[in-house]
């Protein structure tokens, strides 16, 4: 039987390609960062901490230019927050930039490796995590 943080790093990988769409929410389609972790999640039958489906806890009203801080306020009520070191299968939480953040799935620890939906590239990627965002991490969460 597999781990969760490798089921987790197996379906991510599903996801590589799939078009960025803000909002978006289906593999192969298209998807934002927080559809990636939704989409990862339902494919991996995780139910949010709270024991509600991930229909039921996803909101898709959001601003991906505006202030994204409603990432940090929801986020810990439906995944586990970790305090000490990362591992594969976790969830980066990143401030790109004052008040926007990013999220992105650990795929490897030495080097680090992420997969994330990136509109810069238009598309779920999988690449080392760059120094800069190591320094930003603001939260860890775990399935």
């Amino acid at each position: 039987m597999q781990s969760i943080s490798n089921q987790i790093v197996l379906e991510a990988q599903k996801w590589l390609d799939t078009p960025f769409h803000q909002q978006g929410r289906q593999i192969n389609a298209g998807c934002d960062c927080v559809g990636l972790i939704i989409g990862i999640a339902k494919s991996i039958n995780s139910l949010s901490i709270t024991g509600d489906s991930w229909d039921e806890c996803d909101k898709n009203s959001y601003d991906c230019m505006a202030d994204s801080s409603l990432l940090i306020d929801l986020l810990p009520k439906h995944f586990n927050v970790v305090e000490g070191p990362f591992d594969v299968g976790d969830i980066l939480v990143i401030e790109i930039v004052e008040k926007q953040y990013h999220v992105c799935i650990v795929t490897g620890i030495l080097p680090v490796k992420v997969i994330h939906s990136c509109s810069t590239m238009g598309k779920v990627i999988e690449h080392k995590i760059i120094p800069q965002w190591l320094n930003n991490i603001k939260m860890i969460l775990r399935f």
